[in-house]
């Protein structure tokens, strides 16, 4: 009986956790124009908790793209490079860093101190919901990100 009980378990979880590399960000673009578009997502890890920008993820019109291989609580995207508003206007809750000339890999992305000296600047992201509750991400889930020049 507890060798069918430990079986049970472990297809459970190899049939839900193997699934988590299964998830998958994608990006479509369907304008007109090339596109470089960048993410931003908050990653939560035994060695590191924060917000994280990747980019760039160049995308010609009507190519859909790979742009994350899992899926966080949330997405946000910036095509090419996008000025925060004008500071006057408060704090930019959307901004986070991006580098403006290469590909990057930012942690903190959202502290500007932390990564002073680097050449990174705000860009304003647009928010993607990609999941309503955690069970998704224990399935095979894919989301688009679907740009249509707006």
């Amino acid at each position: 009986m507890k060798k069918i009980k430990f079986y049970v378990l472990f297809s459970f979880f190899t049939l839900f956790l193997g699934n988590l590399a299964n998830a998958q960000i994608y990006f479509k673009n369907s304008s007109s124009v090339n596109v470089n578009v960048a993410i931003g997502f908050y990653l939560k890890g035994s060695d590191f908790e924060g917000w994280v920008t990747k980019g760039y993820f160049y995308a010609i019109p009507g190519q859909t793209v790979e742009v994350l291989d899992y899926m966080p609580a949330e997405v946000f995207y910036t095509i090419n490079y996008t000025p925060p508003p004008d500071p006057e206007g408060g704090a930019c809750t959307s901004c986070l860093l991006i580098d403006p000339k290469k590909n990057f890999l930012i942690a903190n992305a959202n502290n500007e101190e932390v990564n002073k000296g680097k050449g990174f600047v705000f860009s304003y992201f647009t928010q993607e919901t990609v999941q309503s509750n955690n069970w998704q991400a224990l399935t095979k889930t894919k989301h688009t990100i679907i740009y249509n020049g707006n």
